[in-house]
């Protein structure tokens, strides 16, 4: 199952910080039940995928209420990673065309 904004409470008032429900839910008592404790327990779990060089946006918010400046350096690192494939793109390219003119 995947997380989307629409499952998440969003508080305006709290500076972009996204709030999960509770892991846990606790169920009421099922009146049928001929035990003393008849309280459930559900687990809930969650799980999300992402590809590409950033995270989503709201992932990189994260970052950033933890540690100002952390996007930039994340967006920074991104850039750097994408002009080093460039340049290697560019070398093999023109080790390419040397071995075709031999």
């Amino acid at each position: 199952m995947s997380v989307n904004s629409s499952d998440m409470d969003s508080n305006p008032d709290s500076g972009g910080e996204i709030s999960l429900p509770p892991p846990e839910i606790e169920i009421p008592p099922n009146s049928d039940s001929n035990s003393t404790d008849s309280r459930q327990m559900v687990m809930a779990s969650s799980q999300e995928f992402f590809a590409g060089p950033l995270p989503p946006p709201y992932i990189m918010q994260g970052y950033e209420n933890i540690l100002p400046g952390s996007a930039d350096r994340i967006l920074k690192m991104a850039e750097g990673e994408q002009s080093h494939r460039h340049a290697m793109e560019s070398d093999d390219q023109k080790h390419f065309q040397q071995m075709v003119s031999i």
